[in-house]
């Protein structure tokens, strides 16, 4: 409920229990920062994040 409105995640929300979705549509790791930052605000700067539509597996994992 908390990230229905952010742009960036709105896509990919709500999630299916009865699937993969948590572990598909999570993968590029902007769930997870976004719910950070609902939780402790401004933990995580959201400039540096990384939103590109088709990254690799590289890109996802922040190595690039």
């Amino acid at each position: 409920m908390c990230l229905s409105h952010d742009p960036l995640v709105k896509d990919l929300l709500p999630l299916d229990v009865n699937s993969m979705d948590l572990f598909e549509k999570s993968s590029n790791g902007l769930i997870l920062c976004k719910l950070i930052n609902v939780a402790v605000v401004d933990s995580i700067d959201e400039r540096a994040l990384n939103v590109k539509p088709d990254m690799n597996v590289y890109q996802k994992s922040g190595s690039t």
